[in-house]
């Protein structure tokens, strides 16, 4: 799927389970980096990774689009870190 971010996350706010695979791969690496970077805990920054995919999912229904996706999503994962 080669749509914007911004779609795919408006797509996942409709209730799309299977808009939520091309997000997790585009920011697996980046998030999973993100996060243990703030933890200190390669072992804890996975567990916070997967915190925060499943927080994309529940709090879908704030994202505001066209909002850009990526800043919400790190600051979802700060959150988590905290």
């Amino acid at each position: 799927m080669n749509q914007p971010d911004e779609w795919l996350m408006f797509q996942v706010a409709k209730g799309k389970h299977a808009c939520m695979e091309p997000l997790i791969r585009r920011y697996a690496d980046s998030i999973l980096t993100f996060v243990t970077g703030l933890v200190g805990s390669s072992h804890l920054g996975e567990e916070i990774f997967q915190e925060v995919f499943a927080a994309v999912w529940i709090k879908r229904s704030t994202f505001r689009y066209p909002m850009p996706f990526r800043p919400w999503l790190f600051r979802i994962a700060h959150n988590k870190c905290r």
